[in-house]
């Protein structure tokens, strides 16, 4: 087992270099899948109050460093190239960054939006299909056909 010291909290960076090291660390399948535990639907607790002690991100770290080391035996450390991080902080900004992991990749949904319009509020329904509106339907009022049509297509978080 291999530990990476990375103090980096940008979550960008961190979701790049665990995707990453499971590319070039080449992990098989069987062994993903027998470590798997189906997912439960639960409430998100704060785990701070489950602590014996007060402990900041890097306080936390270390214990769980420690809880694995003594489960699974000293890890060695990974040390990665100015290479390797060029390389994560690329795939970073391409990948997680980009508008298609934040929003293109969202089902379909509808959702009802108020507009002010010529001093009137007029409420609609908004289908988002992958980020971008698809159609807009006034529940109320008119909206004028031009405003509509060049709304559609467009990414659903420039029209909020």
């Amino acid at each position: 087992m291999f530990l990476i010291n990375n103090n980096i909290t940008d979550p960008w960076i961190n979701l790049a270099l665990e995707e990453y090291c499971l590319r070039n660390l080449d992990p098989t399948l069987d062994i993903i899948e027998s470590k798997g535990i189906p997912s439960k639907k639960s409430s998100v607790k704060n785990i701070s109050g489950y602590l014996k002690e007060n402990l900041d991100i890097h306080g936390f770290r270390s214990k769980i460093i420690e809880g694995v080391a003594a489960a699974w035996g000293e890890m060695g450390e990974w040390k990665l190239s100015e290479k390797d991080w060029n390389r994560i902080h690329r795939m970073a900004a391409e990948k997680y960054q980009s508008w298609d992991w934040t929003f293109g990749q969202s089902p379909e949904f509808i959702i009802r939006h108020q507009f002010e319009l010529n001093l009137h509020k007029v409420n609609t329904r908004i289908r988002v299909n992958r980020g971008l509106v698809t159609s807009i339907e006034p529940e109320d009022g008119e909206i004028e056909g031009t405003l509509i049509s060049s709304l559609i297509e467009k990414p659903y978080h420039l029209i909020e």
